[in-house]
């Protein structure tokens, strides 16, 4: 009997012995397979994970406000990239807010704001901050104290006394318009001028809310005061002249409203180079300003040419800022 199986058995065995192969094929195969999946995973992955970490803020925003968290309107923020060493800056909105965009993600930046020679705290953005976008609010410690000096010097040099006539040009919140109607007193006047219609309307409500009835609200005009023909005694401006765009115009009509012999006293401080950048500043200003602001000498100059005789420049100003005093001949 031979011992070679039927042919009909053998076929199964050899499928079996087949499939056992292939699958040993397809199980080395998928090893295979997943082994490059892993070296190629442990090659990309310190790359996937810098991406996902990469700093992508690319938007700072935020309010400036005062010491009552009341939003400054018209406040420079300045913007320094501390790797370029570049600096742009903006003026805020109406409500005191602010932004810039596409700030380089992998730049550190310092910002910081000021009003009226006032600076706000300097804060610094990280490139490590992984945020988009970063809200950064800054608070500018507006300084009654400040007001205060300030009134005071400006009532000795401008002789304010119970009974004088005054104008303050571009007055903003008010606060020195508030400081000279106490001093002129019930039977003086205060002339108070404001360009923006909203500082304008807050001014309208200023008298009311201060229970005094001495203060004359008006709206400039882009070139004129708007003050009666030879009204005041005096005037004064703080922050204000640098702005003037027709200056040759404007300070005609400032002789014009003050008395013979009245005195002007312009506050302002000098130009700022890193502010002369400034991205969204519509003014039309002269080439002689130099940059946000405006030196004594081409104040000096503009207002000589209008007539004014140049009186006395204090060395002891408050803060940072400047101011000359002036008076119209009395002849």
């Amino acid at each position: 009997m031979s011992t070679r199986l039927p042919s009909i058995l053998a076929l199964p065995l050899l499928r079996a012995r087949s499939s056992r192969f292939s699958t040993r094929r397809i199980s080395w195969g998928v090893r295979v397979l997943c082994g490059v999946l892993a070296v190629a995973w442990l090659l990309h992955a310190p790359a996937l994970a810098a991406k996902q970490k990469a700093p992508t803020t690319d938007t700072v925003s935020g309010l400036v406000t005062d010491n009552a968290e009341n939003g400054i309107s018209g406040a420079a923020v300045t913007l320094k990239d501390l790797q370029t060493g570049k600096t742009v800056a903006i003026y805020t909105e109406a409500n005191g807010q602010y932004q810039f965009s596409y700030l380089d993600p992998h730049h550190d930046y310092q910002i910081q704001a000021s009003f009226k020679g006032v600076a706000s705290e300097t804060r610094q953005l990280s490139s490590l901050d992984t945020r988009r976008k970063l809200v950064i609010n800054l608070t500018i410690s507006t300084g009654q104290n400040k007001d205060q000096a300030v009134a005071d010097k400006l009532a000795t040099l401008l002789n304010w006394e119970p009974g004088s006539v005054v104008a303050d040009i571009g007055a903003g919140e008010g606060r020195l318009t508030l400081a000279a109607a106490q001093r002129v007193g019930s039977t003086g006047h205060v002339f108070t001028t404001e360009l923006d219609p909203k500082l304008l309307v807050n001014l309208q409500g200023l008298a009311a809310r201060q229970k005094v009835d001495n203060i004359t609200v008006i709206k400039a005009g882009e070139a004129q005061t708007n003050l009666p023909r030879e009204c005041c005694d005096s005037i004064f401006m703080r922050h204000v002249y640098h702005h003037f765009t027709q200056p040759a115009q404007e300070d005609a009509s400032l002789f014009q409203s003050l008395k013979p012999g009245g005195i002007l006293a312009v506050i302002d401080f000098l130009p700022s180079q890193e502010a002369s950048t400034l991205e969204s500043s519509k003014e039309d200003v002269p080439n002689n300003r130099g940059g946000h602001g405006i030196t004594k000498q081409a104040l000096v100059d503009e207002l000589s040419a209008a007539g004014f005789q140049v009186v006395t420049t204090p060395m002891d100003w408050p803060g940072e800022d400047y101011c000359v005093v002036f008076r119209k001949p009395s002849q």
